[in-house]
């Protein structure tokens, strides 16, 4: 096994992991700034106020920005988390099987967007939707023991513990999103483990580019 492949992948998957924090912070930040953008707007109209107005375009425009930083990260994330898996996939069966996952959930999220503009395909957006949510996790889950595998090989076992936490809890997650389908408690259940796999699997990515 090269390492250095490994290496390098973990190193790319921890950039992208800490780019979606932060890309999470700006969609905070700029659904605060949409809204206030719609506050001041009604209370301009309402009121005539200048200051008003002005406030509007402003919390409007950092809400856009926000929306195009948020975009551009997306997209680097993309372009991280594939060439990082695709120099790995040829260290061990689980980093390839998370880069064909990766490439299959893209072209899945592409026909999902074009299908679900179209009406009375409503059953099958629902199927396209659980195969894209069984790719995330299918790739979760085999980066998780690609580096696992790899640092078991080398001998180098800080952090592996956490990988068996984050499958299960990320199984949960899957099948929790499901049935939030329906009945929206178990969602906002799934919504809140779904931030602590995250959150997991930041230190597990954190302990594994600091011991490969």
């Amino acid at each position: 096994m090269n390492f250095e492949n490994v290496s390098a992948c973990v190193g790319k998957l921890y950039t992208a992991a800490l780019l979606q924090i932060i890309s999470g912070v700006f969609i905070i930040l700029a659904a605060i700034f949409g809204s206030a953008a719609i506050a001041s707007g009604v209370t301009a109209l309402l009121s005539g106020s200048v200051v008003s107005a002005a406030g509007t375009a402003f919390s409007g425009i950092l809400a856009a920005l926000l929306g195009i930083a948020i975009f551009v990260i997306s997209i680097i994330v993309i372009i991280l988390q594939l060439t990082g898996l695709h120099k790995a996939s040829g260290e061990d069966p689980m980093f390839r099987y998370a880069f064909i996952a990766s490439i299959a959930g893209l072209a899945l999220s592409f026909l999902y967007s074009i299908i679900s503009i179209i009406p009375g395909l409503e059953f099958f957006t629902a199927v396209l939707n659980f195969v894209i949510s069984a790719c995330s996790s299918a790739v979760l889950i085999c980066s998780v023991l690609g580096i696992r595998n790899a640092a078991q090989t080398d001998g180098r076992t800080v952090g592996t513990s956490l990988a068996a936490p984050i499958i299960v809890i990320q199984c949960i997650v899957f099948v929790l999103t499901r049935i939030g389908q329906y009945i929206t408690v178990f969602s906002l259940i799934g919504s809140v483990l779904s931030l602590v796999v995250y959150i997991i699997y930041f230190v597990f990515l954190t302990r594994a580019k600091n011991n490969i």
